[in-house]
């Protein structure tokens, strides 16, 4: 696999009030780097190795009380720029590219 490269920041912010709907919200975001794989000769492969690419993604969420049970509800966003790559792990980036922005909603109910 080609080498890549992760940043991201988290941020948390608890609410001390125990008796608030909102437990706490958190928030991330950040950008991740693949970079274009070297180590291979030309003869080594059909097509010739796929470009090096960053992808940004973001992610919201938060905690409420419903009747002293935890209601978690999470927003996420990968590639927010919907940019065009193919990753030389995948074995049809010979054919097509890779999937673009995708967006996902997590809800998680403590019972």
């Amino acid at each position: 696999p080609a080498n890549n490269l992760r940043a991201e920041i988290n941020l948390e912010y608890p609410n001390p009030q125990s008796h608030s709907v909102i437990k706490n919200f958190n928030f991330t975001g950040g950008v991740l780097h693949n970079f274009k794989k070297t180590d291979i000769d030309e003869n080594q492969d059909f097509l010739p190795v796929p470009e090096a690419y960053s992808l940004l993604y973001l992610s919201l969420g938060s905690d409420f009380r419903v009747s002293e049970k935890t209601l978690s509800v999470t927003l996420k966003v990968d590639n927010l720029l919907n940019t065009k790559y193919r990753d030389y792990l995948n074995r049809l980036h010979y054919f097509a590219d890779e999937m673009g922005r995708n967006i996902s909603m997590n809800l998680s109910y403590e019972f």
